[in-house]
């Protein structure tokens, strides 16, 4: 059995519920519904993004984006 809650999935295998932790990376749908902007834009976001870390020497998923990375260009969040 299995819900959602906020953004983690409580799953209940043994009566006890476990709370998954996020991923590392957010997809287009994840970064439009965390900033409210249309997905058309969050891929926009993600492409820059992208090339950003690419040019640092990441490696980078087409359509995905580092969570952490996300919120340190968005909220200028340091996660350190």
């Amino acid at each position: 059995m299995y819900s959602m809650s906020g953004n983690r999935l409580v799953i209940n295998f043994t009566g006890k519920e476990e709370k998954l932790m996020p991923s590392v990376l957010m997809t287009a749908k994840q970064v439009s519904e965390e900033l409210g902007i249309s997905l058309t834009l969050a891929y926009q976001i993600i492409e820059q993004f992208n090339k950003e870390l690419e040019a640092k020497g990441y490696y980078v998923f087409k359509g995905k984006v580092s969570r952490r990375y996300l919120s340190e260009q968005i909220y200028g969040m340091s996660t350190n």
